[in-house]
This record gives structure tokens, C-alpha cells and sequence, in this order.
């Protein structure tokens, strides 16, 4: 993309949207980007992962503060594994859910993010995944709803 002149932003963009969408086997996964650090350097693959590194980072710091609070009651070591239990589940919950907003933006364009409001609203990580995944086949952000909709 750097030789055909496209724009880091729009190459950036290109690539989650890419990381998001292709599902390659393990091996196949890391050989792609293997190759895309050899090509572009380490900063295109800090762009790659950086929503869901960021939301994992932000549920990791929430839940190390949770698991400090709830540490005094329940102990030090319980404190911190539950801590970390829910930053990670914190994380990967806000990662899916930039995930979406991305894959909405660029599948259905701008109007289609209305339904982030309602889709923030939910607290199930099987959920999202599912949200995640079908934004990649609907037609229309009214589609979508079905499948987050009880």
C-alpha cells in the first residue's frame, strides 16, 4: 500500500479492517504478519492491535483496581485473581465493541453507528462476538439489531 502511494491513515484503517475480517488459520496468521513487520516496520503492526490492546489495557487497570478493592475482603491473592479476571473480560468486552463500531463504519458508513448506543448497553461477551461477527454479512443497521435485540 506504502508504494502505491495510499495514505497511513487509510493503509491503517485497511489493515484492521483486514485483521478484523480474515480469519486465517494459526500459521497462515502468523506468516501474514510476520511479513507485514518485515514490510512496514513495527509501527503498522502497533496499529493493527491497538484498539483491542488499549481496551485490554483499560480492563486490566479497572480490574487490578476492582480486585485491590475487593483484595481487602477477600484476601490478597483472591482479590487480585478476581481483579484480573474481570479486567480481562472488561477488555475483551470493550475490544469487541470497537470492533463493531469499526466494522460498521466501514461496512454500512456513518449512519449505521446509531446503534452503538444500544449495543454499549450489552454486558454478554457471547453477545458481542456474535454482534462482531455478523456485522461483516448484514445489509442494514436494522439487520444487525436482530441478532442483539431479545
Amino acid at each position: 500500500m506504502r508504494r502505491m502511494g495510499v495514505s497511513q491513515d487509510k493503509a491503517s484503517a485497511l489493515m484492521a479492517f483486514m485483521d478484523w475480517v480474515l480469519e486465517l488459520p494459526d500459521e497462515l496468521d502468523e506468516r501474514f504478519w510476520t511479513e507485514v513487520r518485515e514490510e512496514e516496520g513495527v509501527s503498522a503492526m502497533q496499529y493493527v492491535t491497538r484498539f483491542e490492546e488499549r481496551a485490554m489495557e483499560r480492563g486490566r487497570q479497572e480490574g487490578v483496581a476492582l480486585g485491590r478493592q475487593e483484595g481487602v475482603a477477600l484476601g490478597r491473592q483472591e482479590g487480585v485473581a478476581l481483579g484480573r479476571q474481570e479486567g480481562v473480560v472488561l477488555g475483551k468486552k470493550e475490544g469487541l465493541i470497537q470492533a463493531i463500531e469499526l466494522g460498521l463504519e466501514l461496512r454500512l458508513g456513518a449512519p449505521a453507528l446509531s446503534q452503538m448506543d444500544a449495543i454499549r448497553t450489552i454486558t454478554s461477551v457471547e453477545v458481542l462476538q456474535r454482534v462482531k461477527d455478523v456485522v461483516k454479512v448484514v445489509q442494514s443497521p436494522e439487520d444487525l439489531r436482530r441478532y442483539y435485540i431479545a
